[in-house]
């Protein structure tokens, strides 16, 4: 099998940008919703049983496991930070995704023996990169 052109390495790497994109959005959602469920105090029946447990293991993605119990102030501080360092996230991965626009770009234009189903791949990346983009805007 031959090595992947750089063409196709470029696009590649613009799909993985968007894609981490998309993985950052979903996360953020998923944080807002549950600062929104502590906020409400929103705890259903079979999971006030569960509470402590499910705030452990929320907090401890963040943090080192802890045995002591963790109140419900605590780990709502450390939702809104990881929400926050999610949403900081955006402005590196815009800067990473328009540096990449940019190679594959320069790729697609420089390269003459890339073969078609690698030019429709460059410019479906594209097309993709651009709309993340503006979606940023």
């Amino acid at each position: 099998m031959p090595a992947p052109s750089q063409i196709s390495i470029a696009t590649s790497s613009l799909n993985r940008l968007v894609k981490e994109v998309g993985s950052y959005h979903k996360e953020s959602s998923q944080q807002q919703a549950r600062i929104a469920k502590l906020e409400s105090g929103d705890i259903g029946e079979h999971e006030e049983d569960n509470a402590e447990f499910v705030l452990k293991q929320e907090v401890s993605l963040s943090l080192t496991c802890r045995m002591e119990p963790i109140d419900i102030e605590a780990n709502f501080s450390v939702q809104k930070r990881a929400l926050e360092e999610t949403k900081a996230m955006f402005p590196q991965l815009k800067i990473k995704i328009e540096d990449g626009q940019s190679r594959l770009q320069t790729q697609l234009d420089s390269s003459s023996d890339a073969t078609p189903e690698e030019v429709t791949k460059a410019k479906e990346a594209l097309a993709g990169a651009s709309t993340i983009l503006n979606e940023a805007a």
